[in-house]
């Protein structure tokens, strides 16, 4: 979303300052095709030149998971923080020992089991379990 609004801005900001210090927007409209045409194929052509085939579908794909927007939701940090407090409750109403299973084992819990997204993501499982077991 802020990539949308930071690229609308970016426009307004620069065709604008060019109206209101006496431009013509006709005649921007008019270069328009042309001028994109030299400052982007130059600019993708020193893109294409001054890097490797791994850097270039790598930037691909950056670009791809800047406007897809964050992994992780709203919901799923209501999600992980449950989680979080199941864990820590069960630990101190029942014990070390009873934390164990759920840790040891988490894709046999109950507890995380009710929060699949979080269970999912083997890092987030891997770090709260590993940090539990100290």
């Amino acid at each position: 979303m802020f990539q949308i609004i930071g690229i609308v801005l970016l426009f307004a900001l620069v065709f604008g300052s060019y109206v209101i210090s006496g431009g013509k927007f006709e005649v921007i409209l008019h270069a328009l095709p042309h001028e994109m045409m030299a400052i982007g194929g130059a600019g993708l052509a020193a893109f294409l030149i001054s890097n490797s085939t791994t850097t270039m579908k790598a930037t691909l794909g950056g670009l791809g998971k800047a406007f897809a927007g964050p992994k992780w939701k709203k919901q799923d940090y209501k999600d992980l923080l449950s989680l979080l407090f199941q864990l820590t409750k069960t630990m101190k109403s029942k014990g070390v020992i009873a934390l164990e299973s759920h840790i040891e084992k988490p894709a046999e819990s109950t507890i995380f089991q009710k929060y699949p997204k979080v269970l999912k993501d083997h890092f987030a499982t891997d770090f709260i379990c590993d940090t539990l077991r100290m």
